[in-house]
C-alpha cells in the first residue's frame, strides 16, 4: 500500500486530509498514496539521507 510522508517549511499547516484531496486531483489513480502522514522532520541516516526504514517504521505503525 502506497505511503506518503510530507515534512513542512514551517510555512503554514499542511493537513494530511486536504493533502490527499489534492493529490487525488492531480494524479493517477494508481499513483495516489492510501496515506499522508504529515510529519515535522524526515528521519535522516548517519549519511544524511532520508531514513526509508525509519519511514517504514512509522507506517507500520500508523504515524
Amino acid at each position: 500500500m502506497p505511503v506518503a510522508f510530507v515534512s513542512t517549511t514551517g510555512e503554514g499547516d499542511i493537513r494530511a486530509d486536504d493533502l490527499q484531496s489534492w493529490v487525488t486531483e492531480q494524479l493517477s489513480r494508481m499513483y495516489v498514496p492510501a496515506e499522508v502522514h504529515v510529519l515535522d522532520q524526515l528521519p535522516m541516516n548517519r549519511l544524511g539521507k532520508i531514513g526509508r526504514k525509519s519511514l517504514k517504521t512509522l507506517a507500520d505503525a500508523g504515524a
